[in-house]
């Protein structure tokens, strides 16, 4: 069980980085540093994601994590 977590977690973080617009932070004018997004979601037993809840500093920043 413990593989399939890590395996998980490491598709997720290749997602994430190919996928997530990283600049919009600084588009959208906020200060320098790090940005912390909060996402948890469950995938239903035919793969879909749902049940999404983001928090995240900034609405757009919100919107592009869902995405």
């Amino acid at each position: 069980m413990h593989q399939k977590l890590d395996c998980l977690d490491e598709k997720i973080k290749q997602h994430v980085v190919r996928q997530f617009n990283m600049y919009l932070a600084v588009n959208l004018g906020l200060s320098l540093g790090k940005k912390k997004i909060w996402i948890v979601f469950r995938i239903d037993p035919k793969g879909n994601i749902t049940e999404i809840n983001v928090r995240a500093p900034h609405p757009r920043l919100k919107k592009e994590a869902i995405r």
